[in-house]
């Protein structure tokens, strides 16, 4: 293989490595996106049926983070996992995710979100200023927006959060704004959630029957939707209501279902908590032993995986039973197991008992300086669990008339979700009728077809000769017009192979000619030339073969349009990849001329959706202009900007030799080439690089405008129209 098919097929290779390269970065990003999407769906599927399933898909997904560029996508990712972390009970891992998502750049319907997961996460694991704090912000976010049904949801945890730590005032006063935005609720598609949160607001306003029916409604449809984790959930609500209602057997049946569900779905906290309200249950109908069995394996839950305030209870429902067996040794080890960890303790109840029971115990013992003050600090918890739940009597009957309008809102939802399932009938009816009509309009239109066909029939059996003698005229036409359309393709073909031919013969010829010329002087005369004059000569040959690869490319580019026609294929572009690559590909012309090339992209600008080949062949050959016409150490500039009609343009400013009116017949009238001219190192130009530009540009309706560079030299503007 001779050397210049070597430098031929390294530019090539260089450039097909180049698109391959840009491609499969697009592939693989696409992949990504591709797998999380899969796995962000199996999660949604799973997440209310298999939480330990929904676990492992949520954490494959938040796998691809890093490799995410869109901030979108890795809020998603994260808080699936933070949502799959925390239905699971692993809390701390859930909160080491959400202290690093704090500052991601979301917009605010994201950050609400954001809020409300980190206030659940925080609650249950007993920070209690934190979790009110964080809850405050998503209100706030979401009272912004006018979201009312997660304003409704974060009003009732707000409750849930201070009815568990005994303020009862605070708490009263959410659920009773929550009965403020009732009609304003949209969860329609989602009862589930609707019923569940008016169930738990009737439920802690003491309205027990609504309550069960509320948490009725919300089980059936978990049920009807298969989601078990829903179920269990709902099964829970509707035991701890029943307590209320003194139906203990019935509260026991649904917080054993529940216990076996959340057992069977590996939910460790759920489990110990339903054995704790198993436990309370079974002491109310004095089965002890049965009590004593669940509480101990409550403790044991607890303590295996860190549950404290669960333990905390399961310690002193053990003490009150050790208590009451007369064990008082066993009874003051679990009492104290609670007054240890009084700082960490959020029930102020649970510190009350213990210090009550451990103040008889002492009492009965005659320790009397010990149980005086194990009775000072029973009082003082005592006196601190009445002064916060003190309710006014202007706040009862407050409570009293929100009840009544309660009622009165409940029976109106009902009603509106009665007229719109009587609405949906309606127009099922209405579909139904509009479907037999148009199976009878049908009908007829096929019998009026099928006798149209009859009576076209008997007509075409009278016209079949005429048919037959009509289309033989037709045949004998159309081989004519083939004939004729041969013999114009001929003659173009004939004219398009006339042109190459006179182009190679003329303006290949020739530059091959002087690069063998020179090659064999240099081989006869390689120990005698100095080696300046020999990198001088190398530098030469090399610009010379990247002049003569440009000629090629665009004589091949030039073929291709004359007979098969420009084909447009559009993709995103990376604009200052293209112009990068290009200016390495003239990169020993540049260092040949000592040239100063400035380019400062601007990365706003970057991407542009259009054919990747045209642009690229219409910057190289604009770049390669500037850099054959531009004298020795003068200066290129490259631009990507704004024009003022929106369009993205590519502007090359160099401080060269110009050109003349010629260039401006061609980028305006209908000119194939204009007069080959020599650069100023004598680059010898071939008059079809620009024409072929404007042709192929026309293609994806972009154009190149010439503007004379003041005091000297010519700007080439390259103005791209995007694709849709």
């Amino acid at each position: 293989m001779k050397p210049r098919k070597y430098i031929l097929v390294f530019f090539i290779g260089f450039f097909l490595l180049a698109i391959f390269s840009y491609g499969q970065k697009q592939k693989d990003s696409l992949s990504v996106i591709n797998d999380i999407n899969t796995l962000n769906f199996n999660y949604s599927q799973s997440i209310n049926k298999n939480p330990l399933k929904s676990l492992s898909y949520a954490k494959e997904a938040f796998s691809f983070f890093e490799e995410t560029e869109s901030n979108a996508l890795k809020f998603k990712v994260a808080t699936n996992y933070i949502t799959a972390l925390f239905i699971n009970g692993r809390y701390k891992d859930a909160l080491l995710i959400l202290n690093d998502i704090e500052f991601l750049e979301v917009e605010e319907k994201s950050k609400a979100l954001y809020f409300t997961l980190r206030g659940l996460v925080e609650n249950d694991l007993n920070y209690i200023s934190q979790a009110e704090e964080s809850y405050k912000k998503a209100l706030k976010l979401y009272i912004k927006l006018k979201d009312k049904d997660n304003e409704f949801t974060i009003l009732n945890n707000l409750g849930l959060l201070y009815n568990n730590i005994g303020d009862y005032k605070r708490s009263l006063e959410l659920y009773l704004n929550c009965y403020d935005i009732i009609n304003d609720l949209k969860v329609k598609v989602d009862r589930y959630k609707y019923y569940m949160n008016i169930g738990t607001v009737s439920y802690n306003l003491n309205d027990y029957n609504d309550a069960i029916e509320s948490f009725t409604n919300a089980l059936n449809e978990a049920t009807n939707n298969n989601n078990t984790f829903r179920v269990f959930r709902a099964q829970e609500k509707m035991a701890q209501t029943h307590v209320d209602l003194n139906k203990l057997d019935i509260a026991i049946e649904h917080y054993n279902d529940a216990l076996l569900g959340y057992r069977q779905l590996g939910l460790k906290k759920e489990e110990c908590t339903m054995l704790l309200h198993l436990g309370d249950i079974h002491y109310l109908k004095n089965d002890k032993n049965i009590a004593f069995n669940n509480y101990s394996k409550a403790q044991q839950i607890a303590s295996k995986y860190a549950f404290l305030q669960e333990g905390y209870r399961a310690s002193l429902n053990l003490a009150i039973y050790y208590k009451e067996q007369s064990k008082f040794n066993e009874a003051r080890l679990f009492y104290r197991k609670v007054i240890n960890n009084e700082s960490h303790i959020v029930n102020l109840n649970v510190l009350k008992d213990a210090y009550k029971g451990l103040y008889e115990i002492e009492k009965q013992n005659r320790n009397t300086l010990l149980s005086l003050a194990y009775l000072e600090s029973y009082l003082k918890y005592d006196n601190d669990i009445k002064e916060i739940q003190l309710i006014t009597q202007k706040e009862q009957t407050q409570v009293q008339y929100s009840l009544k309008q309660k009622e009165r809102d409940l029976e109106k939802l009902e009603i509106d979700f009665a007229l719109n399932d009587l609405k949906l009938k309606n127009k099922q009816q209405q579909f139904q009728g509009l479907i037999i009509l148009s199976a009878l309009i049908l009908l007829v239109l096929i019998l009026i077809l099928r006798s149209y066909i009859q009576n076209k029939k008997a007509q075409k059996l009278l016209s079949q000769r005429n048919e037959k003698i009509n289309s033989q005229n037709e045949k004998l036409v159309l081989i004519n017009k083939e004939i004729k359309a041969q013999r114009k393709e001929l003659h173009g073909l004939n004219k398009i192979k006339d042109q190459l031919l006179s182009i190679i013969a003329h303006d290949v010829k020739s530059p091959m000619t002087d690069l063998y010329n020179l090659l064999f002087i240099l081989r006869h005369n390689l120990n005698t030339i100095h080696k300046d004059e020999l990198k001088k000569n190398l530098a030469v040959i090399e610009s010379s073969t990247s002049n003569l690869l440009n000629l090629l490319n665009n004589l091949l580019n030039w073929t291709i349009s004359q007979s098969s026609g420009v084909k447009v294929k559009k993709s995103n572009l990376s604009l200052i990849d293209l112009i990068n690559t290009n200016l390495k590909l003239i990169e020993s012309s540049i260092v040949a001329k000592e040239l100063v090339v400035n380019f400062s992209p601007d990365v706003k600008l970057n991407f542009i959706k259009s054919d990747l080949n045209i642009v690229d062949f219409a910057l190289r050959n604009i770049l390669s202009n500037a850099v054959k016409f531009t004298n020795k150490k003068g200066t290129i500039n490259v631009e990507i900007i704004k024009s003022l009609n929106g369009l993205t343009e590519i502007k090359i400013a160099d401080s060269g030799i110009g050109f003349n009116e010629d260039i401006h017949n061609l980028l305006i009238k209908n000119t194939e080439r204009v007069p080959a001219a020599l650069g100023t190192n004598a680059e010898k130009g071939y008059g079809i690089g620009l024409s072929l530009c404007k042709k192929m540009l026309a293609e994806i309706d972009s154009q190149i405008i010439y503007e004379k560079n003041e005091p000297s030299g010519s700007i080439f503007i390259l103005q791209l129209n995007p694709l849709n």
